[in-house]
């Protein structure tokens, strides 16, 4: 709290007063997976959302076809990342397939990083993308039709790393159509994924912790949350609070948290995030949201602040 006093007590013409309109630490910030269809829903919209009542507040749009999930590395920088049929500025051909970009956090702006795989052989079909903030580094989920994977990213560069040694298998049944739709990663590093169970094999949603070492899972809690074909998950970096949303085909467009003790999650309340009628959708717009993070602290703003207002702040304050 004392940064934000200071930050308001500054000018506009110092540079991290510019920043004050971004959304500060311990925000939540949701993205669609789309508004409408391939071409015509470019641009899913972006919002702040509230903790409180689950309330989506509209920022703006991504410049992107198809979002799979968004990510806020440990040093306040945003990341999304779209599926296989993504575009970015609804660029034709290979261009914007299975794209890494980062994210102006308070536009939702894309500018592309790379590709998770150039040649089109790994393709993100469903999941998600989370940091891990112990580490720092930056994982992808990845859902196929038997299969999931999880396998660290390059945030510098966007490409994944498929090595044999490098990708983690989860529960490789046979016969089960997993949708893997989430994932997160606690304080202390430990990765949590969420199965919505849509379309094939429809039923509760089932909360995964993964051993990113084996892919093997820990912990598992079966919900009594019937979740549509996307979700974004982030444990609030203040609370500790796990917060979940979903939405697209199926989806209750709520935003909850998850009661470890009881193994279930508790709606907060409706985003209200809603994107355009779409034929293919039966003329309805589609809702919710497909993407979560927690906003956290980035240096360069700080760091930016004229020790002499520092020196300001701190005589007003004593």
């Amino acid at each position: 709290m004392r940064f934000r006093t200071l930050m308001a007590a500054c000018t506009l013409t110092v540079p991290a007063c510019v920043a004050m309109a971004a959304p500060g630490y311990g925000t939540l910030l949701g993205a669609m997976y789309r508004t409408s269809g391939q071409t015509t829903g470019i641009g899913p919209n972006y919002y702040t959302v509230s903790t409180t009542t689950g309330a989506a507040t509209l920022s703006g749009a991504i410049n992107v076809n198809f979002c799979v999930g968004i990510a806020c590395s440990p040093d306040g920088t945003l990341y999304g990342m779209t599926d296989q049929l993504g575009r970015i500025n609804n660029t034709a051909g290979q261009g914007g397939k299975n794209l890494l970009f980062k994210m102006d956090p308070t536009t939702g702006a894309a500018t592309a990083v790379g590709r998770i795989d150039p040649t089109g052989v790994n393709q993100e079909f469903e999941g998600d993308i989370a940091f891990n903030p112990v580490t720092g580094q930056l994982y992808a989920l990845d859902t196929a039709v038997n299969q999931g994977y999880i396998f660290p990213v390059d945030r510098n560069t966007g490409q994944g790393n498929f090595a044999a040694s490098a990708v983690k298998t989860i529960l490789p049944v046979t016969g089960t159509d997993l949708d893997l739709s989430a994932m997160t990663f606690d304080a202390a590093g430990n990765c949590w994924v969420l199965d919505t169970r849509y379309p094939n094999h429809p039923g509760p949603a089932i909360l995964e912790k993964i051993d990113l070492s084996t892919g093997s899972v820990l912990t598992s809690y079966t919900t009594t949350k019937m979740l549509g074909t996307c979700a974004g998950m982030a444990f609030d970096p203040v609370s500790g609070l796990l917060y979940m949303a979903d939405g697209d085909t199926g989806g209750t467009a709520n935003l909850y948290t998850f009661d470890f003790a009881a193994g279930d999650f508790t709606v907060v309340g409706a985003t209200g995030a809603q994107g355009l009628p779409y034929s293919g959708n039966g003329g309805l717009p589609y809702t919710g949201l497909a993407g979560l993070t927690f906003m956290v602290p980035e240096p360069s703003v700080f760091g930016s602040i004229p020790l002499a207002a520092l020196l300001l702040g701190r005589r007003r304050r004593a």
